[in-house]
This record gives C-alpha cells, structure tokens and sequence, in this order.
C-alpha cells in the first residue's frame, strides 16, 4: 500500500478540535491568551499533535462550518486535494471482501485529512446542509445538527440558555413598570 493510512474523526472530535483551537473560537471566548487544552482522539491513538498543528487544522476546518453551501464545498475539496487523500482497497477482512481505505502521502497530513473526510462524508450523506457557527453574540463556536427539525442555532445549551435569559430581561426592561 502506498501511502499513510486515515482514520477519519468522529464528527463530535472534529467539532471539538475546531471549538477548542481554532483562533476564532478562541478568540470569541477571550482564551486567546490561555494554554490550549490537551486533546486526544482514540482514532488517532498514540500519535502526538503539536499546538499549532492542531491551531492549523481548526483554523483550516472553521470556514467549512461558517461559510454558506457553496464556499464551505469549495473549500473543503481543497483541503481535501491539499492533503491528496485518496481512496485504496485494502486487503480483505471477514467474509473475503475488501476494505476500503483512506490514505495520505504525507503523515503531516493525517489530521487534516482525517477531519476533512469526516466532514465530506456528513455532508455527502445527509440532504440538509447543517453545519453552521452559533447564533449567540461572542461566541463563534461551531456544530452538527442532527436534531430531526434541523433548527439548531446554538453550539450548546449554555449559549441558547445565555441568548433566552438576555431577551427575558431586555423584555422585562421594557415593559411598563405596573402600579401597585
């Protein structure tokens, strides 16, 4: 086999990498001056990723995530071409039939690659298109939804929670006070 072998990401690791090193996120979140977290993924076991390869990864990954249907396509084909993944038959598994497999021919370019398929595949797989960036203010947070309306506007409870109290208490502010 030619080539470096890719294991892609689970979606939530993906998102999770983005969220916690690319420099919108962490701008957004006023953690721009804070040690990066660790991060391990069990797909990629026993691999170690530096900070800033992990920072170029997710910054490489966000525009996907904030950019509209047609950008966020063309952008990840490029980095899918930049990291020249490519599919192989490996050999062949329980009932003699052969694998599919992911290969790189750079392992500078596992990581990448790894996230860029999964994306790929949830984009190619699903008929909505939802990915997308939090609509709560300071916060630039991405993710998948998955919930069956396909209404999700939040990256988690905590920002929708933040955004519902914020609009209760601007409506309280400008409600007429009553007389007692």
């Amino acid at each position: 086999m030619t080539g470096h072998a890719v294991v892609p990401l689970d979606l939530a690791d993906v998102v999770e990498l983005v969220n916690e090193f690319s420099d919108a996120a962490r701008l957004a979140a006023g953690e721009q001056s804070d040690p990066y977290p660790s991060f391990e993924v069990p797909s990629l076991a026993g691999r170690e990723h530096s900070s800033e390869l992990l920072r170029a990864v997710a910054n490489d990954l966000h525009p996907v995530f904030s950019c509209g249907a047609d950008i966020a396509d063309a952008h990840l084909n490029e980095l899918l071409a930049r990291t020249a993944v490519a599919p192989r038959l490996g050999p062949a598994g329980d009932g003699d039939q052969a694998q599919a497999l992911w290969t790189v021919p750079r392992p500078s370019d596992e990581l990448l690659a790894a996230c860029a398929i999964r994306l790929w595949s949830w984009l190619t797989s699903s008929t909505d298109r939802r990915l997308g960036i939090c609509d709560a203010d300071h916060c630039v947070d991405t993710y998948v939804d998955r919930s069956p309306a396909g209404r999700r506007r939040y990256c988690s409870t905590t920002c929708s929670n933040r955004v519902q109290i914020a609009a209760y208490r601007a409506r309280l502010r400008e409600a007429p006070v009553r007389q007692r």
